[in-house]
């Protein structure tokens, strides 16, 4: 099989063609490039040159592309593992088995230890011919068919034998077993190296036998003559393999080749004489390989040629020959003619079968023409005499040909190959033959290849001991057949450049050479490529470019190519053979080259801006050019944290205002309209009096009533809802819309028009004189007339009295007029649009800058917080009302008046209130968490259907922790369930900012909609998903992409956000998060925040995200043993996200070296995997008890908080040990709970959070009482150190109660341990008391992450609450602060009562050794209880439950007993021979095992289901796999899913005994599992430092401390380590591992360590373990090499050389790139200037290289032309209409988890037979190229419009313009032109550097 058969189907061996790398293109030429563009891109020649300018700049770099290494059988590379001879051809030897590894040769030693030791026993000296057997070694023997010699041997070693009959020059002899001749130095040492690396000499075969190898020499051929020096004649290389033993003769000496390769030397004579066995024998010296049968010291003997290769082990063979029950003595093979191939021939040594066949010869009579004894089998060889022996007994003798040849290759099966070393090749033979005949010879050479590739060429041999020549070997068969000499390659073969443009193919570079040297390129602009070609394809292999050295490109054979050795000096860099995979049949290397002389500056920075931003304009290219292309400036400025637009930010800035009722998230505001920032009209009518389709399918109604009376006329009076609102001494008349036709004048009351602002494509226009449609209701209720009506100016000139209330007076210099944007678009009437040009003009609403002096309190508005809506209609008294679409209630208007200066006449105003969002940001949370918001909104609602704004104070999480404080006024609680009042923590939430500023001044059209409808939802007009307020997300995106400043920010987040991406699925998965803007914004928001920040940030923040939960449905996901105890069916917890975060978001589905390669298994070569099934229903329990916040106001959400992180629900989470990707456990590395040194409270580290006036934790488990028990420890103000670092006085004295306090140091209490009871009293504590007036204040102490080992000895049962003695459960008596104490009276009967309260505050918790002391001083004859008391737990509550009153509304955990109990293992019963037990822990109480177990808890009782993986520490074989084999084990017993056994723990075992046992960091981390804590925690001298005990130099990065009298040289479990590993992380190491061993049996495993206790199961130490998981995770060594290839690939090259990957994943791992970077693992900044500033991304010159670049994604050809055209929308919200465009690509629109396209995407064509990948090439539908393509030319002819098939999605303009080039009716239009009109060259010279980057040619 050739080597390109990894990516086509094998086809006919052919000779390659020459095909250059680069096929040529006459319709798309590169300018200034001489090499041209890749042939796939000949597909698009048909595209008109306007659609190429179009789709300019839509592709970066078009050439081909990378992708993952095949995972299928061929990926198996190993001799010796293949099942045929068909798949062991395909394979090329990886490495050199270690068997066969000659360390000594290299070290100047002899062949003998390579292939085993010489034979102990002696030769027998003798004289044959000219050779003395005294001179040799005493690895040869004289033998003959009397003679027995003692041999090697054992029932494990198979004995393999060759003959060596005669010498070749004998012409005399024509002997069967063919002689290599002047090859057989090398023919000798070929089947020894066969016979090694399939026998258990190499530990990769998996072969159970040894070997010896044997030669039997005839004497005749021990001397063999050579050619003189000089003389090549008979095949032998220049000086070649000769002895000289005496001046007048050169021989070869055969038994010293033979002795020196290993083999035991046996000088044998042919077994019968000549006479008797001449007329039947052609050549009797054959019939030496019958010694094979002599060999009975070896249970199987193999008769071999020299010319045999073994491919595979042969053990089945052996096995079946030894069987007991077997009556076979040979297994042979058949040659082509039938015969029995001596070459190949398995015996059982038998010296009577020895005798039989030499009885053949001797008795049996033979004739040429009936053959032997007339049985036809004809021919007076070996050959025929074997197989006439052979089918004599057909029971005793198997002929296994097929099987044989899966195993072994003997070319006498095939005679018209010849023998290999001869390099036949006939050229009349047909291309079958040809085929076959070199696939056999490359069978042979490719094992000589595998001996010589370890083995130095200038040390092979020890010339003191011989004198052949050093390059004895080292020859390969040519193609044509010529035998090719040493002496013509040893310097390997070198290469010159190519013409520029041209390529040539390495023809004669093939498996002869031992290195390929190439030159490097010596300038910029050069490129040298070299490939591989097939008939078919092109496979990229290695390249050299702007004069750096050769490095392997990306794609298939990248990660078997070896580095070359490159030398300055030569410029030249070789390919080791070894290392460079020599090409196959029908394959060739080819050399290509090209130069590239760039394309200038402004090239360059247009192809940096491709890379780094949404498209860059000519400006922008200008900009870069003048900094002289400082790349490293601009990246500075862009990474400037300074510079960020936050999307959700973005959207609450612009939240319009016209807003009149509150809803649960936002409410009108200011409220008083005499703030600053309030705002005033000068126009009567405002947006929200029109409400239908913004707020509900309501409206206000309209009237107009004569002032004095029906019949009077003038002046006329405007009144909305019965309210005045202006007066004009016109009567108003309707009109006709934009025409401006009078239809008649407005009817006066009791005729009521309705308001229909905003409804359909009509628009309201906040300004004087704008149309306001009306209608009117028929007596059934349909619409009647509609029309309009011109706004009329706020005049109450003369008429103030009319005004319900009292007229502000407004201060002429703090009103700023507002430029709002707003514009005529053309209404469904049409006419003409001038009519409208008068009221374009700005001036008509204001903002008051300043605070208003005027009285302010006669405003109902402002009078009070339980204001009230009025109306002064209704349906009863106002017929013309129409009841279903009338607004109930109304703000009165409140009216302001300023002189102007100029007409010294009043102008008045009316005020609007608007939608109010205040800032609530976690550094500026609202003061009062929202509490006026909500007050002021409690009145506001009349009918139901409107909601009432709920509080905005955030739940406090990882985000915002570090700045919540104490409110300083009343405030709302962070739960609309919690109190309200003095004392209340106030937190806000990333982003929520306020929309008080002129961004949102704007109105509707400048700004987003955001009010309630009538069904409380945050939107308008949602009636389905098309609606504009489901794109609000999308114009966020759209308008940030294109016009925000900070780009290279944005592009970042893009990358990130194609990576985790949550997307369409939601908008029908969940209709509310659909709906919920500022979730999406939120969510998007993560990788705007981090785009230069920590990846591990990212993880946790999309962990803790609500819509990533509801994406992943891991929302209240819930363990299996809670879903068991509710009744469920037992439904294992949800493993959607828990697969994706790893296989898609961080570490991939393979395990990955740095460079991006996948790892191999060493024993089947397959791809090695990141995790299996059971390590992903491990992380699944971690993802379990995630729920959502409750609503709140001032953010989303209705029934839910979108926005907020999620918390956790304790009772939901999985408490069970969780196993890691390593084979350990999740809690590895963390300190045990146990070695927590006493009063950790108060030492250096301790956290605690402010929770106000709160009584209960936050994050661990506790009831909340309403009395004044002692629920908490109570700090001495006067005296308490850790009282002065809570209170942390200001200057005057005053606490200032910090929300978040770490202590720096441990606290000293030495002056009043004895006398404080925080210190002397207690042993732990949840929550203290700070202060108890004016309010109390109360402090949450968080415990530091640690862990418990899940399996123990010498437990105490501990029982739950008040009549709960069933849920018992087995506690750690090792473990501080676990249980309540529970005392009872030892000297009364049993049923005596317990004693009263043991605890010092309520819920007081205490290690098993303090309650013994408590109960012990607590009375008289008292004790800790015994389980036997059991009527003493129906006492009162208050008794066990530490003296907590009645009032209590949660009880504490467990109590103590002094019942003993154990912890037992339940082991699970493998369903498969290759599944490995799994256990789970079950606690057991009593004496009886049918009770034992019957009161435990379901989390630890017998039948628990809730089995996990562990790290078993050897084999498992020995687990019982059934009840029978359970109940055998005499500490085990059976039950229906398992085997429950009795367990031992040993937890004093150390690792190491000395430092000299250390061998690295690694090695350390990865044996010393158990954390421990940081020294400095404990008190001074506990610990003393032993520095590095002298390590300086070889491990700097270990410090060792000790607790004990250890030193150095003698460690022990009082050791810690202190290490820093590669990453630069510290880790501390207890030198101690805990071990359960299951009580008789050999079982044994690492003891599981857990974050979260069984008995309390807190959510501090949830979060615990999700951190462990998450950097578990993002600590994987697969985490930085793929997370380096995804941002690689979104950052314009799909396939990036293994070196490119290196480079950036070495910079995300150390966190630093030039001047960029944190230093911290996991930096993103360092990452992202790593990548774009390598040269692989910089140089020009690549554009050449055709697996270099990439297509450019959808939106970024979009955003890219529109950028690069200088789009120019009219209204800022309406590049939103880039939305559900069909292109492929959309903001927010990933249909699956999987993103837009796959990393992995390998096209059909050019790029995947290249084995690269094109992503992008994913959503290269038709359909997707034509839209885009359609649109593109659209936005260029009519702007953006939905016209000419535009992208435009959902437009407001009704009819589109004919005239290309018209935008009046489009709301946005590209503005670029060219420079110079007239000149076509300049114009395409510049539309080729903006749309690309100048690679159109003009």
């Amino acid at each position: 099989m050739q080597l390109s058969s990894y990516l086509l189907p094998k086809k006919k061996a052919q000779k390659p063609t020459l095909k250059p790398y680069f096929q040529k293109d006459q319709a798309l030429t590169k300018r200034r490039v001489k090499a041209t563009s890749s042939s796939w891109l000949s597909s698009f020649r048909r595209i008109s040159t306007i659609a190429i300018m179009a789709l300019a700049g839509t592709f970066v770099f078009v050439n081909i592309f990378h992708g993952p290494m095949p995972t299928n059988s061929t990926w198996r590379r190993r001799l010796c593992v293949s099942g045929s001879l068909t798949s062991m051809l395909s394979l090329r030897t990886s490495r050199f088995l270690t068997s066969c590894e000659i360390d000594t040769v290299l070290n100047g030693g002899s062949f003998d230890s390579v292939f085993g030791e010489p034979a102990p026993s002696p030769y027998v000296p003798g004289s044959y011919g000219n050779y003395t057997v005294a001179n040799t070694t005493n690895t040869t023997y004289v033998a003959d068919e009397t003679q027995n010699i003692t041999l090697p041997g054992g029932e494990d070693n198979v004995a393999f034998v060759v003959t060596v009959p005669s010498c070749p020059e004998d012409a005399t002899v024509n002997s069967s077993n063919t002689d290599p001749g002047d090859n057989f130095y090398d023919a000798a040492a070929v089947l020894k190296n066969s016979v090694c690396n399939c026998t258990s000499e190499n530990p990769d075969s998996g072969s159970n036998y040894s070997n010896t190898m044997y030669a039997v020499i005839h004497p005749d051929a021990i001397e063999c003559l050579a050619p003189v020096s000089g003389d090549t004649t008979g095949g032998a290389p220049e000086e070649g393999r000769r002895l000289q033993v005496a001046p007048s003769r050169d021989y070869y000496d055969r038994i010293a080749v033979l002795e020196e390769l290993g083999y035991y030397v046996i000088i044998y004579k042919e077994p019968v004489s000549e006479g008797d066995a001449f007329t039947k024998i052609h050549n009797t010296k054959d019939l030496m390989s019958l010694y094979a049968y002599n060999l009975t010291n070896h249970p199987v003997s193999v008769m071999v040629n020299f010319d045999t290769v073994f491919t595979s082990p042969i053990d089945d063979i052996v096995v079946e020959l030894t069987s007991n029950t077997t009556t076979k003595k040979a297994k042979f093979s058949r040659s082509k003619d039938g015969k029995v191939n001596p070459g190949i021939v398995f015996l059982k040594p038998d010296s009577e079968e020895f005798n039989k066949v030499l009885d053949i010869v001797k008795n049996i009579p033979y004739d040429e023409t009936t053959g032997w004894n007339g049985t036809g089998v004809t021919g007076n060889d070996l050959e025929s005499l074997l197989t006439f022996h052979f089918d004599q007994d057909t029971e005793a003798y198997e002929d296994s040909t097929e099987a044989l040849a899966d195993s072994v290759v003997n070319f006498g099966s095939n005679k018209d190959c010849g023998e290999p070393w001869d390099c036949k090749f006939e050229e009349e033979w047909d291309a079958v033959t040809q085929q076959e005949c070199t696939e056999l010879n490359q069978v042979w050479y490719r094992q000589r290849k595998s001996f010589e590739g370890r083995w130095s060429k200038n040390e092979r041999v020890d010339t003191t001991q011989s004198s052949y020549h050093a390059d004895a070997f080292m020859g390969y068969c040519a193609e044509n057949g010529e035998y090719q000499r040493a002496s013509d390659f040893s310097v390997g073969k070198q290469y010159a450049f190519p013409a520029s443009g041209e390529t040539i193919l390495l023809s004669d570079y093939n498996s002869k050479l031992n290195s390929l040297s190439l030159p490097m390129t010596k300038g910029a602009g050069q490129l040298g490529i070299l490939s591989l070609q097939t008939e078919t394809k092109t496979i990229p292999v290695a390249r050299s470019y702007d004069a750096q050295t050769w490095e392997a490109s990306s794609g298939f054979l990248a990660s078997r190519l070896t580095p070359p050795t490159c030398d300055d000096v030569s410029g030249l860099c070789t390919f080791a053979t070894n290392g460079l995979p020599p090409p196959e049949v029908g394959e060739s290397y080819a050399f290509s080259y090209y130069e590239h002389d760039g394309f200038g500056d402004a090239a360059d920075a247009a192809r940096f801006l491709e890379q780094t931003t949404f498209g860059g304009s000519l400006a922008d290219i200008t900009s870069l050019v003048n900094t002289g292309l400082d790349y490293g400036a601009w990246l500075t400025e862009q990474m400037s944290s300074s510079i960020m637009t936050s999307h959700r930010e973005y959207y609450r800035r612009r939240l319009n205002k016209e807003s009149e009722y509150s809803s649960h998230h936002f409410n009108p505001g200011p409220f008083n309209a005499c703030d600053p920032n309030s705002q005033w009209r000068a126009y009567a009518l405002s947006e929200r009096d029109g409400i239908a389709s913004h707020q509900s399918d309501v409206s206000k109604y309209l009237s107009i009533r004569e002032m004095n009376g029906p019949g009077t006329g003038a002046p006329y009076l405007w009144l909305v809802e019965g309210m005045v609102r202006t007066v004009t001494n016109d009567m108003p008349k309707l009109i006709d819309g934009p025409s401006g036709f009078v239809i008649q004048d407005l009817e006066l009351e009791p005729v009521y028009y309705e308001i229909e602002f905003g409804v359909g494509n009509s628009y309201k226009w906040n300004c004087i004189g704008c149309p306001v449609r009306v209608l009117t209701h028929n007596a059934d209720g349909s619409h009647g007339l509609k029309a309009y009506v011109a706004n009329p100016k706020v005049d109450l000139t003369n008429f103030e009295a009319l005004a319900s209330y009292s007229i502000v007076n407004l201060p002429s210099t703090g009103l700023s007029s507002i430029n709002n944007g707003d514009e005529f678009r053309s209404n469904p009437i049409g006419g003409a649009e001038n009519w409208f040009a008068q009221f374009n003009a700005a001036g008509e609403e204001f903002v008051m800058t300043q605070q208003i002096t005027d009285a302010c309190q006669d405003h109902p508005i402002t009078a009070s917080a339980a204001f009230t809506h009025l109306s002064q209609l209704n349906s009863t008294e106002n017929p013309g009302v129409n009841a279903d679409r009338h607004v109930k209630s109304a703000f009165p208007p409140i009216f302001g008046k300023v002189l102007n200066t100029l007409t010294q006449q009043e102008d008045y105003f009316l005020y609007s209130p608007k939608l109010y969002v205040p800032e609530n940001t976690p550094e500026n949370p609202l003061p009062d968490g929202g509490k006026m918001l909500r007050d002021l909104s409690a009145g506001a609602s009349v009918d139901t259907e409107f909601a009432v704004t709920k509080c905005s104070n955030v739940p406090r999480n990882f985000l915002n922790e570090q700045y919540c404080r104490l409110a300083n006024t009343e405030a709302c609680s962070s739960t609309n369930s919690g109190e309200d009042g003095l004392g209340v923590v106030v937190c806000g939430s990333i982003g929520e900012v306020s929309n008080s500023g002129e961004e949102s001044f704007g109105g509707r059209i400048n700004a987003f909609d955001s009010v309630a409808d009538s069904t409380n939802q945050f939107n308008r007009n949602m009636g389905t998903l098309n609606d504009p307020y489901i794109s609000y997300k999308n114009t966020i995106w759209a308008n940030i992409a294109l016009s925000g400043q900070d780009q290279l920010r944005q592009r970042m987040a893009w990358a990130l956000y194609q990576l985790i991406p949550i997307g369409a699925d939601l908008t029908t998965a969940d209709a509310q998060m659909a709906k919920y803007v500022e979730g999406w914004t939120q969510y998007y928001d993560i990788f705007v925040r981090n785009a230069f920040g920590n990846f591990k940030d990212i993880l946790k923040q999309i962990a803790y995200n609500p819509a990533m939960a509801r994406w992943l449905s891991f929302i209240d996901n819930k363990s299996l043993q809670y879903d068991l105890d509710n009744g469920g069916p037992g439904t294992y917890p949800d493993e959607n996200f828990a697969r994706e975060i790893m296989q898609l978001f961080s570490i991939g589905i393979y395990q990955l070296s740095t460079n991006g390669a996948i790892e191999l298994d060493s024993q089947t070569n397959a791809p090695r995997m990141t995790y299996d099934t059971n390590d992903l229903m491990s992380f699944a329990r971690v993802w379990t008890g995630f729920t959502t916040n409750e609503p709140r106001g001032n953010a989303h959400g209705n029934e839910e908080t979108s926005v907020d992180p999620l918390s956790i629900n304790p009772e939901y989470h999985d408490v069970f040990p969780k196993s890691n990707l390593e084979g350990g456990y999740l809690g590895d590395g963390y300190p045990l709970c146990a070695d927590l040194p006493d009063r950790v409270h108060f030492r250096k580290g301790a956290i605690y959070r402010l929770l106000g006036s709160r009584s209960s934790p936050e994050l661990q488990k506790e009831g909340s009482i309403t009395t004044n028990a002692p629920l908490s420890l109570v700090l001495d103000s006067t005296s308490s150190p850790l009282y002065t670092q809570l209170c942390q006085a200001d200057s005057q004295g005053v606490c200032t109660f910090p929300g978040y306090v770490t202590l720096g140091q441990n606290l000293d209490y030495s002056a009043v341990a004895s006398t404080l009871p925080e210190y002397a009293n207690v042993e732990s504590f949840r929550i203290v008391q700070v202060q108890s007036s004016p309010i109390p204040i109360y402090y949450e102490y968080v415990r530091p992450p640690c862990v418990e080992t899940h399996f123990f000895n010498n437990g105490k049962k501990a029982i739950a609450g008040i009549n709960k003695k069933a849920d018992a459960i087995c506690a750690n008596p090792t473990l501080p602060s676990v249980a309540s104490p529970a005392c009872c009276r030892t000297d009364i009967a049993a049923d005596t009562t317990i004693l009263g309260s043991q605890c010092v505050y309520y819920g007081e918790r205490l290690s098993y050794q303090e309650t013994v002391n408590r109960c012990s001083n607590a009375a008289t004859s008292s004790a800790v209880c015994v389980d036997a008391q059991s009527i003493s737990w129906e006492t009162p509550y208050a008794a066990q439950d530490c003296s907590a009153p009645e009032d209590v509304t949660q009880k504490s955990s467990y109590s103590w007993t002094a019942t003993d109990c154990q912890t037992k293992v339940k082991l699970s019963f493998p369903e498969t021979e290759s599944e490995v037990p799994q256990v789970s822990r079950v606690d057991y109480f009593d004496a009886s095992i049918t009770t034992g177990y019957s009161n435990s808890s379901s989390l630890v009782s017998s039948d628990s289901i809730n089995f996990y993986k562990v790290h078993w520490m050897g084999a498992t074989t020995s687990a019982p796999t059934t009840e029978l084999a359970c109940n055998n084990i005499p500490t085990c017993g059976s039950v229906v899913d398992g085997c429950i056994c009795d367990v031992n723990i040993i937890d004093s075992a150390l690792y190491y005994s000395s430092v000299a046992q250390i061998v690295s960091v690694e090695s350390l981390l990865s044996s010393v599992f158990l954390g421990a804590v940081d020294a400095d925690v404990y008190d001074a001298g506990v610990y003393t430092s032993l520095g590095n005990c002298g390590l300086d130099g070889v491990l700097d990065d270990v410090h060792v401390l000790s607790a004990s009298s250890a030193n150095c040289a003698s460690l022990d479990v009082n050791t810690i380590f202190t290490v820093t590993d590669q990453f630069g992380v510290e880790h501390r190491r207890k030198n101690v591992q805990s071990t359960v061993e299951v009580i008789s049996t050999s079982l044994a495993f690492r003891n599981p360590v857990h974050h979260i206790s069984m008995l309390d199961r807190d959510e501090r130490d949830i979060h615990y373990e999700v951190d462990a998981l998450l950097e578990h995770i993002f600590y994987y060594k697969s985490h930085a090499p793929f997370l380096a290839l995804r941002m690689i690939q979104r950052f314009g090259i799909s396939n990036p050389s293994p070196g490119f990957i290196e480079r950036v994943a070495t910079a995300y791992k150390i966190g630093t790139h030039a001047n960029f970077g944190s230093g911290e693992y996991g930096d993103l900044e360092a990452l992202l200037a790593s990548i774009l500033l390598d040269p692989e991304s910089r140089s020009v010159t690549l554009d050449a290289d055709p697996s270099h670049g990439q297509i450019r994604e959808p939106m970024l050809k979009l955003t890219g032309y529109i950028r690069s055209m200088d789009g120019r929308n009219k209204i800022p919200t309406n590049w939103a209409k880039l939305y559900k465009m069909d292109i492929g690509q959309d903001s927010y629109g990933t249909e699956s988890v999987f993103s837009f396209f796959l990393p992995e995407y390998e096209p059909a064509g050019v790029i995947g037979d290249a084995g690269l990948v094109s992503p992008e090439a994913g959503v290269l539908s038709g359909s997707y190229i034509s839209n885009l393509l359609e649109g593109l030319l659209a936005l260029s002819k009519f702007g953006m419009t939905n016209c000419g098939k535009g992208i435009v999605s959902y437009y407001a303009y009704n009819g589109c313009s004919n005239k290309e080039g018209d935008y009046t009716k489009s709301e946005g239009q590209l503005e670029f032109v060219p420079s110079n009109m007239a000149d076509i060259d300049t114009m395409l010279d510049e539309f080729s550097l903006q749309l690309t980057a100048g690679r159109l040619e003009s």
